[in-house]
């Protein structure tokens, strides 16, 4: 549950990831998804990051389409042939769906699935956005030596978004050697690292860009969201506290202080932190985790009838999203 709350207060920092892997087992023919846990004993890192690049390579959003997003499911068998395709989530525009579709047949078939998988399949959850164009445009910045501060960062930001974690730690480390004095760069790395679980380089980075930036809000939850995974939580609980004196109305800060609560078994100031996150901007939690962590705070203060109550409601949201063959 630690991992799972840790992951969900990076990618509200960093920006929603955009892929998700699912396996199929060899022993299923229904066409069920695993959860993603089922996959973590095969590094799919390079493979995803092949994916993303044949995809980038051809995607061009259809002119205007501002804050269009399209997210497609699609199957990869184990010669890298795609099935099954089809959109879980449209952009209201049938022209940026059908060409975000055909983006995707275009770039397939991909590479054959890594050899240590067992399952006869993965499903691919993918969702194209101007993001796709911001990445590419500066992957050509690179591939013609523009190595300017600007590309580094979009390109570093944007890898780490798309669950490109050791690629976008790489280009940040280059943006920070051209750019020492840069806080931006260290808050970025530092929670990269809390993503791979190594939490004392998070730490370390976290306290450079706080040292160059102590007025910036985010740097105190990047240092927060390291000692959380170190449960350090009485620390992390001080940083997310420092991020909130800095700017009182960041609902990411009260988000990440009710979960270090929440591990401390402090439910009462887990609940009020949660609910203070939501009241401010309901966007920032994800009402399934917001439902989950309710019901858990609830129960652990012996109120089983709220406790069962929101595992309801989180519930109905479960149900909703395997309508559409996804996992929470």
């Amino acid at each position: 549950m630690k991992k799972i709350l840790l992951l969900s207060l990076i990618a509200l920092l960093l920006g929603t990831g955009v892929n998700n892997i699912y396996a199929n087992e060899e022993s299923t023919n229904s066409g069920s998804f695993s959860p993603k846990q089922q996959t973590e004993n095969v590094d799919f890192s390079n493979y995803i990051a092949g994916i993303t690049k044949e995809i980038l390579s051809l995607w061009k959003a259809p002119a205007g389409h501002l804050n269009s997003q399209t997210i497609l499911l699609f199957s990869i068998d184990k010669q890298g042939n795609i099935s099954n395709i089809r959109t879980i989530v449209s952009s209201g525009s049938e022209e940026f769906d059908n060409s975000a579709i055909d983006t995707l047949k275009k770039a397939a078939p991909f590479e054959p699935l890594p050899e240590k998988f067992s399952g006869t399949s993965i499903d691919i959850k993918f969702s194209f956005d101007k993001s796709l164009n911001k990445l590419n445009n500066s992957e050509k910045a690179f591939s013609n030596r523009i190595l300017n501060i600007d590309s580094m960062m979009i390109y570093a930001k944007e890898h780490a978004r798309f669950d490109m974690t050791e690629s976008g730690i790489s280009y940040y480390s280059k943006a920070i050697k051209s750019n020492p004095e840069n806080a931006e760069l260290y808050r970025y790395r530092s929670l990269c690292y809390s993503s791979k679980n190594e939490y004392t380089k998070a730490l370390n980075d976290a306290n450079k860009a706080i040292k160059l930036a102590p007025e910036n809000p985010y740097n105190y939850i990047a240092q927060g969201t390291a000692y959380y995974g170190m449960n350090r939580n009485n620390l992390a609980i001080e940083s997310f506290s420092k991020a909130i004196k800095i700017d009182s109305q960041n609902a990411i800060a009260y988000y990440g202080r009710g979960i270090a609560y929440n591990k401390l078994k402090k439910y009462d100031r887990a609940l009020e932190n949660y609910n203070k996150a939501y009241e401010i901007d309901s966007r920032v939690v994800n009402k399934f985790v917001y439902y989950t962590d309710l019901s858990d705070c609830y129960r652990g203060l012996g109120d089983n009838k709220k406790a069962r109550y929101y595992r309801k409601e989180a519930d109905k949201i479960s149900s909703e999203r395997k309508r559409f063959e996804c996992f929470p």
